[in-house]
């Protein structure tokens, strides 16, 4: 719907890239990586309308974060309350 009558509106993208942040809360350094992210990703979207480059993108990007990132910072990419209970058990 909001595509059709502004394809490349900033509140649309902002709008994307909270998205992204809201999906990766209580984890600091995935809700940096992915607010970024998903910023760059909706306007490479919004421009180009091809999906394959975005997946390939998300993939290096998520294991670059994996490979960049200490263990012990990130909880091993965990969301939600996996993250808030890890090394728990």
């Amino acid at each position: 719907p909001l595509e059709g009558r502004c394809p490349q509106c900033p509140r649309q993208l902002f709008t994307r890239g909270v998205e992204v942040w809201r999906a990766h809360i209580p984890n600091p350094i995935l809700m940096v990586v992915t607010t970024a992210g998903g910023f760059v990703l909706a306007e490479i979207y919004a421009r180009y309308r091809n999906i394959w480059p975005l997946a390939l993108a998300q993939t290096v990007g998520g294991f670059l974060a994996a490979a960049l990132a200490p263990a012990s910072a990130i909880h091993n990419m965990r969301v939600g309350t996996g993250y808030l209970f890890y090394g728990l058990r």
